[in-house]
């Protein structure tokens, strides 16, 4: 087996003392539309820190918000410097929301400085560590976030992973900068809240780490984020590197598959349904993960295809559907619709099983190029042991909700894309060496540092230039030339995009079934005139279904908007985006029966911009109506009743 040409198998050992965990929390006040920090506090090892602004006028907030945030980063060190003793030890300091929020803090703030050195761990924006590098007293640090290892808010992990500290209530006076001047007591109050925030964090994310530790054996501080815990996971325990190799994929070939990497769909295709059904599958992914074989192995080009009976991998075709279906199967993404389930004729890359399932409804094709694969089934007895550990314990309890997420995890770290490019904050006198060897993508200066988001690999036009000018020394050049820059990771798209695609094989199966009429289908739910059969119902089995809801009355306004009357009498009303809250029965009537209708929200809204490490306030307009841009509407009588596909 060619070195590097795969995913590895890992080791599985723990080393949970090396790791020394604190828990901060950032509180801001809004200005102008801007954010700025107005106490901060640190909580872990029986430490309990906080402080917050001292103003004097409003606009003092820049200024004082400054020194706040450097106090705290100088704190931090100080902490680190008095329990250095172990000098093996990491030092890691926790945030809920590092990445879209408290980074863009401290990343200004430490670009206006010469006294640390300071290293990101990122991927095309998202920042998932910082590591300082004290130049003083030679100590370094790690900011986390927590919510990459747990995608909850902080009152959910509360209500799950605590028992001593329960997530407070946020006072609207917290966000007033006015209250600031001359109120001691809402200092004491926000410090108090503050401080709560860290001390709930550290109770739930350790409660959080030590499940971890104890139901899976592994130690969860060497990944980043929850889907790193379960890749490790995986390799570590299940990954059978010899005989079911999982191919790291080049540029070209990651280029290729990934076009054929999509989603679950939504689709509406009835409005309005009455005594009905509305049931969801049990755990989609995981079902076909362990049931359906994967694509192992090397990935080989295919140049001519003319039976596609045994081929087993992705394939650009040039599609034609039947000349009229309701429910379209085949789907792929529009420049200015987005993702669309059409009739026509189009060209696109698909998974092969896809392929042979759309024959079947009499999709035509043309072959053009593709890679094949061997197949072998991957993920059984990891599906098999989480979900046995899964069961074991009540709906909603920690280790119910842990497993699930860890299950549900794993296809999505296949499918990240390649991590092409790296952000660094660096000394603005090296920003010219940085411009003259790389393809630069973003320069920010803040005082003395300049944040640079670059492509990892050098130009080569780039570096024959400065050789050519003398610029560049001869051997740097061979040596930058010679670097091949790991841009790999651990992404296996072809993985994620078989697991997706059978996901939208299985559901179509059911959206299609004439004898259930469905009305309104997402990616692992359909709502449907008439009952499943009993042999595809269990509230426990992976892949069937369980039911959600006894529909009395549902309308459906467009896709991801929609009211639930059920036999409980209860009333559901989701809309993507915006609270339920917003949105009444009256609203959803008045839009449904007039189509002429729409109502306007304003909904408050982060802007954040990471090229200047800014978060503004803005208000957002939503406006909710019946306009659909994936079907075309069915009206009759002045009455919207059914949809038909659109036609490209």
């Amino acid at each position: 087996m060619a070195k590097n040409k795969y995913l590895n198998k890992l080791s599985n050992t723990q080393q949970t003392s090396q790791y020394k965990n604190f828990y901060c929390d950032f509180e801001t006040v809004t200005y102008k539309n801007q954010h700025y920090v107005t106490c901060y506090s640190v909580a872990g090892e029986n430490l309990k820190l906080f402080n917050t602004i001292a103003l004097t006028n409003q606009d003092d907030i820049f200024l004082q918000s400054d020194l706040l945030i450097w106090e705290f980063i100088i704190e931090c060190v100080k902490i680190v410097e008095k329990r250095n003793i172990n000098k093996k030890s990491k030092y890691l300091f926790f945030f809920h929301n590092l990445n879209k929020f408290d980074s863009y803090f401290l990343l200004r703030r430490l670009g206006f400085q010469d006294r640390f050195l300071v290293k990101l761990v990122s991927r095309n924006n998202q920042i998932y560590k910082i590591t300082i590098h004290d130049k003083t007293t030679n100590l370094k640090l790690e900011f986390r976030d927590t919510l990459l290892y747990l995608p909850i808010s902080l009152k959910l992990l509360s209500d799950i992973f605590c028992v001593n500290n329960k997530k407070k209530f946020f006072s609207e006076e917290f966000i007033d900068i006015d209250n600031y001047l001359n109120s001691s007591s809402l200092k004491d109050k926000l410090a108090k809240y503050c401080l709560s925030d860290s001390l709930t964090l550290q109770e739930g994310f350790e409660n959080f780490l030590i499940y971890i530790r104890q139901t899976l054996n592994i130690e969860p501080l060497k990944s980043l984020s929850l889907p790193g815990i379960s890749l490790h996971y995986f390799r570590s325990k299940f990954y059978d590197d010899i005989n079911l190799p999982i191919e790291k994929l080049s540029k070209n070939k990651d280029t290729f598959i990934r076009k054929s990497y999509r989603g679950g769909v939504v689709d509406l295709f009835k409005p309005h349904l009455t005594n009905g059904f509305h049931y969801d599958i049990n755990s989609l992914y995981p079902y076909v993960m362990k049931t359906f074989p994967m694509p192992i192995g090397e990935g080989k080009w295919v140049n001519t295809i003319t039976d596609i009976g045994d081929f087993f991998g992705f394939i650009k075709v040039e599609v034609t559907s039947p000349e009229y279906m309701h429910k379209p199967f085949l789907n792929y993404y529009d420049a200015d619709l987005g993702l669309i389930s059409p009739i026509g004729t189009w060209t696109e890359v698909y998974f092969s099983e896809e392929i042979k399932y759309a024959l079947k409804l009499g999709y035509k094709f043309k072959y053009m190029q593709g890679i094949s694969y061997n197949k072998g089934i991957l993920f059984k007895d990891f599906v098999n042991y989480l979900y046995d550990v899964r069961l074991k314990f009540p709906k909603g309890t920690p280790l119910n909700i842990l497993t699930k997420l860890i299950m549900n995890s794993l296809y999505g770290k296949f499918g990240m894309k390649l991590n092409t490019t790296e952000s660094k904050l660096i000394d603005n006198k090296e920003v010219n060496e940085y411009v003259s060897i790389y393809d630069v993508k973003n320069i920010s200066t803040f005082g003395e540092k300049s944040l640079i988001t670059i492509e990892k690999d050098p130009v080569l036009e780039k570096l024959d230039a400065l050789l050519a000018n003398q610029n560049l020394s001869f051997q740097k050049y061979e040596n930058l030339r010679k670097l091949k820059i790991n841009i790999n990771d651990n992404s296996a798209v072809h993985i994620a995009s078989a697991i997706t695609a059978y996901g939208r094989i299985e559901i179509d199966k059911f959206k299609r079934d004439p004898t259930l009429d469905v009305y309104y289908s997402d990616t692992d739910s359909i709502f449907c005139k008439y009952p499943i059969s009993s042999e595809y119902i269990s509230n426990t089995e992976l892949g069937k279904f369980k039911l959600e809801n006894e529909i009395v009355e549902a309308i459906f306004l467009c896709p991801k908007v929609y009211m639930i009357k059920n036999s409980k009498e209860e009333t559901i009303i989701k809309c993507k985006g915006l609270n339920s809250q917003f949105l009444s029965e009256k609203d959803i009537y008045d839009i449904f029966y007039d189509s002429t209708n729409f109502i306007q929200k304003y909904v408050s809204n982060f802007v954040r911009n990471f090229k200047h490490l800014t978060i503004f306030k803005t208000e957002k307009k939503m406006e909710i109506s019946t306009k659909l841009t994936k079907r075309i509407k069915v009206v009759e009588n002045n009455k919207w009743i059914d949809t038909k596909p659109l036609k490209v």
